[in-house]
């Protein structure tokens, strides 16, 4: 399989998840199993498989749709997106909100890391390419950033350093 089919396929899957009908389900499950075949460890397949699991009345239960979300979180470590589902799969089925919690915070964690990277290689970009007001605009969201959470990473008197050394 092509990558251009894979994405078609992959694309063909969320249509049909968005039908929400048995049919539908039946469908994408089926579809999803043998993209699984292909790539077994595809965090994004292997998220929508567990979706299906808890929205359908398929061969799989709810647990494997856990045990689903809990290997694209292995298979993806820096992957947001299984910790939220892991999370709420937990909250809900499990009812294990200290769990729920600590997943959800990890991946708010992973998350503000990922966006404080994002906002610096913005700030580089844009000073190199002399665009002086948007690096002062990411400044600033950092700046937001730093003190809104203890834990973005960011140390507000480096950061009055390197705004006046980088803006001056």
């Amino acid at each position: 399989m092509t990558l251009e089919e894979f994405v078609a396929e992959t694309s063909s899957v969320r249509e049909l998840m968005r039908r929400r009908t048995p049919e539908a389900y039946r469908e994408a499950g089926q579809r999803l199993d043998r993209l699984l075949l292909i790539s077994p460890f595809h965090p994004d397949l292997l998220l929508m498989r567990g979706h299906v699991a808890e929205l359908s009345e398929g061969d799989l239960s709810l647990d494997d749709a856990k045990r689903l979300f809990a290997v694209a979180q292995a298979a993806c470590p820096s992957y947001t997106e299984p910790l939220i589902e892991l999370g709420h799969y937990v909250y809900v089925f499990d009812n294990d909100h200290t769990r729920a919690a600590s997943l959800f915070d990890r991946a708010r964690r992973l998350s503000l890391a990922q966006l404080v990277s994002a906002i610096e290689g913005s700030i580089k970009v844009a000073l190199d390419d002399g665009k002086r007001p948007w690096a002062e605009e990411c400044f600033l969201w950092l700046k937001t950033l730093a003190a809104t959470f203890d834990d973005a990473g960011i140390d507000a008197r480096v950061l009055d350093l390197q705004i006046s050394r980088d803006l001056d």
